[in-house]
């Protein structure tokens, strides 16, 4: 019973050293980074390295490294990185510990739990590594991806906050929960912001959001959630740091557009409500050089609509409105870039966002493309190109429904651009092709325009005098890939009437192309 008691009593005084020890390495750090604060601006370049940063990581390295210790050393790093920002010549300092420390903050986050709020170590060491990109040397644009990501990553997968203070033992404890995370998000927004205005360009604020972007389609409400209200911030600050200064036009409104408009349909009220924000920003971005009369009152309006909506049916009449008030201010110019990014989601998100998406393409095409005819090959090819990942049948069926939206404002450039498909035709093309005999109003113009093609290429393929093999190709394989077509646009006819009236044009020119012989 005394060896249990001598023993007890031995850890009682190695936890009281333990304990004082770590207390005076403590306050020794602390006294070191408090110097870097209160040294002459003029002195302190020479000596922050060596006598102040070097001793404070001496001293971390030596001890037990427990949270309170942790903290500390996140203080110094707080306190060291605004000294050296206070000076006059802060901006040609090369602070060579600064890898290092920001290594150190990173691995803080990285051993933080995601399944509960502990601790104030993980937001203040973002605050940290927020203070610490100010500084020279500047990292490169995948180091900061780096630091973002592995800030997401530490905040994200957190359990929704309401069962995180559910799960605490006290009111306090849950007050205390509350307060931390939401220290944890604004520190993220203020790292975001920070990240921005050291690299105020288009293209890191591009990556920034394609690295939100993939948690979009999260599983988990709550993860989709949090990066829906960072994207708000993240655009906020975008609008405020670059977008204002250089009154460029907004050439990522189309891309970002498809690429956040589709969750206006998320199953989480206050996602959509972030949603709707996001676009909100954005279509001031893009209307800047205009008036938006009653568009933000609209979307106002509509918002409430997203946010109360009871069921699946209500979301998508209510987004669909929000997608025609956004067409008014739609960049026709930008239509392939909105039309790969709405692909994307369709693939990426659930059920209902992948529907809501083939509603905003329709609606976007309908009331815009007009003014796309440049863009019908590319946005064909989008399409195209998606057909064999997008099998299923409502989705596929937006496909089909988007390019005979085409074909009525634009028919001899997406005949064209089918034409150019190589033969034999896939699967996919003789859908295409159907898709557009199915429409009573399109199919007997579509055969019009197939028997002028293959005349006219008859008619001139005399006149190819082989100056290259590739030329004469092309001079074959298109009345080639009319008459394949014909027949696919005849086979899905819901009435043999168009091809009766055509028939006295139609039989000869096929008749030709059956004794041609170049086929």
């Amino acid at each position: 019973m005394s060896k249990v008691k001598i023993s007890g009593f031995i850890s009682l005084l190695k936890g009281y050293h333990r304990w004082k020890r770590g207390k005076t390495l403590s306050t020794l750090m602390l006294a070191y980074s408090s110097v870097a604060v209160h040294a002459p601006k003029d002195q302190l370049l020479s000596r922050v390295e060596a006598d102040i940063t070097g001793s404070i990581l001496l001293h971390y390295r030596s001890s037990c490294q427990d949270m309170y210790l942790k903290l500390t050393f996140i203080h110094n790093v707080m306190e060291i990185s605004c000294a050296i920002l206070e000076t006059r010549d802060s901006q040609e300092f090369e602070f060579s510990y600064k890898l290092e420390l920001l290594g150190y903050m990173l691995d803080f986050i990285k051993k933080e739990p995601l399944d509960s709020l502990a601790s104030p170590v993980r937001y203040k060491a973002i605050l940290a590594i927020g203070h610490l990109s100010k500084l020279k040397p500047s990292l490169t644009l995948e180091g900061n991806r780096e630091l973002l990501d592995q800030c997401f990553k530490s905040l994200f997968p957190l359990p929704p906050l309401e069962m995180m203070k559910k799960e605490s033992e006290t009111a306090k404890d849950a007050l205390l929960i509350e307060s931390l995370y939401v220290r944890s998000l604004e520190a993220l927004d203020k790292l975001m912001e920070t990240l921005l205005e050291e690299e105020p360009t288009t293209n890191w604020f591009q990556e920034m959001f394609e690295l939100l972007a993939t948690w979009f389609s999260s599983g988990k409400e709550w993860e989709r959630e949090r990066a829906f209200q960072a994207s708000t911030r993240l655009l906020t600050a975008y609008q405020e740091t670059v977008h204002s200064t250089t009154q460029e036009t907004f050439n990522q409104f189309g891309s970002l557009i498809g690429r956040i408009a589709p969750y206006s349909c998320d199953s989480l009220a206050t996602s959509r409500q972030w949603v709707v924000d996001c676009i909100c920003c954005l279509l001031s971005m893009q209307g800047q050089p205009m008036n938006l009369g009653s568009a933000e009152e609209e979307l106002s309006c509509l918002c409430e609509e997203l946010t109360t909506a009871p069921d699946p049916e209500a979301l998508f009449q209510a987004s669909s409105k929000m997608a025609r008030a956004v067409s008014e201010y739609f960049p026709s110019e930008q239509a392939a870039d909105f039309i790969e990014t709405t692909m994307d989601s369709m693939l990426s998100a659930n059920p209902t966002c992948a529907t809501a998406a083939g509603l905003w393409m329709k609606i976007i095409l309908k009331e815009c493309g007009d003014a796309m005819l440049d863009q019908v090959p590319a946005i064909l090819d989008i399409i195209y190109s998606h057909m064999s990942n997008i099998q299923e049948g409502s989705l596929r069926q937006f496909l089909l429904e988007a390019v005979l939206i085409l074909a009525h404002q634009h028919l001899e450039a997406v005949i064209s651009s089918l034409l150019s498909k190589r033969l034999p035709m896939d699967s996919d093309t003789t859908e295409l092709w159907r898709s557009l005999g199915g429409d009573p109003l399109l199919a007997t113009q579509v055969l019009q325009v197939l028997i002028e093609k293959i005349k006219t290429s008859t008619s001139q393929e005399g006149s190819v005098t082989s100056e290259t093999e590739t030329d004469r190709h092309l001079a074959v394989a298109e009345p080639l890939s009319a008459t394949c077509a014909i027949f696919e646009v005849v086979s899905a006819l819901q009435s043999s009437k168009a091809v009766q009236e055509l028939l006295p044009e139609l039989f000869p020119v096929l008749l030709q192309q059956v004794f041609c012989p170049s086929i």
